[in-house]
């Protein structure tokens, strides 16, 4: 069963799920994939190309699947794939990938709050949170749990780390450190995001170490390669650790701190 409003349009090369919901002056371009259970507000937009999970919730005046704001792009084939369980507010844009075969994809669980906007080929995580007017250019990274706040910009081509906090109105222009609280324009390290750590689960003895690894990392007199192998020697069987000292060291832009 689908209910479907009226002044609908919807390819016919569309593929509907169960228990759809398409709202007012939607329009659905095909071929395009539309799971179970998704409910697509009024007035809004999806293009041939992109592929919905089930449970999505799509407001309205929301754009999927638009051609990429890229000279590079010239209308080859590309894709916008939208995890299960995510949330897209009103007036959100994501644009499909540059390059043949390429996607922009959004993870599970996710929200992006009004008027944020995905860049081509970006890659964003699980369980994620874009606060309202977040723009992430193109082929930006941001990894599990991370929260952006809002009216902050990312530069292309950068990551943001796992359970990463950025602060509202910031400029990352370099990739932003996992677990770690990152603010400003220029933008600068703060310390842990203790209390996202602490919402994902993450045990109060990592976290101490976590600390303990962060003032040895950005707090004393060591240079950073030598903190980074110190890091490596002293918290071995920390996973967390060794995860933000393998972001730090294959990091191609250089980290925030």
């Amino acid at each position: 069963m689908q209910k479907i409003e009226s002044n609908v349009h919807i390819d016919p090369r569309v593929e509907l799920g169960d228990n759809v919901l398409i709202q007012t002056g939607a329009v659905i371009n095909g071929p395009a994939s539309i799971g179970d259970n998704v409910r697509i507000g009024p007035y809004t937009q999806i293009e041939s190309g992109v592929h919905i999970d089930r449970n999505v919730t799509i407001g309205p005046f929301v754009i999927l699947g638009a051609p990429p704001q890229d000279h590079k792009y010239k209308g080859e084939p590309s894709f916008v794939e939208i995890g299960a369980d995510t949330i897209i507010r009103e007036y959100c844009s994501i644009h499909r990938g540059t390059g043949k075969h390429t996607s922009t994809t959004i993870g599970e669980h996710c929200m992006l709050m009004a008027y944020s906007h995905v860049g081509h080929n970006c890659q964003v995580g699980h369980h994620v949170v874009m606060a309202n007017t977040v723009q992430l250019s193109g082929h930006t990274t941001v990894e599990d749990y991370a929260v952006i706040s809002g009216l902050t910009g990312t530069h292309q081509y950068i990551t943001i780390g796992k359970m990463a906090m950025i602060g509202g109105m910031s400029r990352i222009n370099q990739d932003a450190l996992p677990f770690i609280i990152t603010n400003g324009n220029p933008p600068t390290i703060y310390g842990l995001n203790k209390i996202g750590l602490r919402r994902q689960g993450i045990k109060k003895e990592t976290r101490a170490k976590l600390q303990s690894a962060y003032r040895l990392l950005f707090q004393s007199s060591r240079t950073l390669p030598e903190a980074l192998d110190q890091c490596r020697k002293e918290f071995k069987e920390v996973p967390e650790v060794l995860y933000l000292c393998d972001f730090i060291k294959r990091s191609k832009r250089g980290v925030i701190h």
